[in-house]
């Protein structure tokens, strides 16, 4: 519900991607999963920059449930 911050030059539409084939990826999931299930907000940190392959949305770096 914030309002986002420090956008990549390359993201054209306000989204994030996690990679799930890694541990950090899975974590970062479960974290989302656990917040839609109990309504909890997320706070999302991205890295600032696009991940390869999709030239239009942020990778996430950090995820906090509130």
């Amino acid at each position: 519900t914030g309002a986002r911050t420090a956008r990549p030059g390359c993201d054209c539409c306000g989204r994030w991607e996690i990679d799930p084939s890694t541990n950090a990826g899975q974590s970062q999931v479960a974290i989302v999963l656990t917040a839609y299930a109990t309504q909890r907000p997320v706070a999302v940190a991205g890295t600032g920059s696009c991940v390869g392959g999709a030239n239009d949305t942020e990778g996430v770096n950090l995820l906090i449930a509130n």
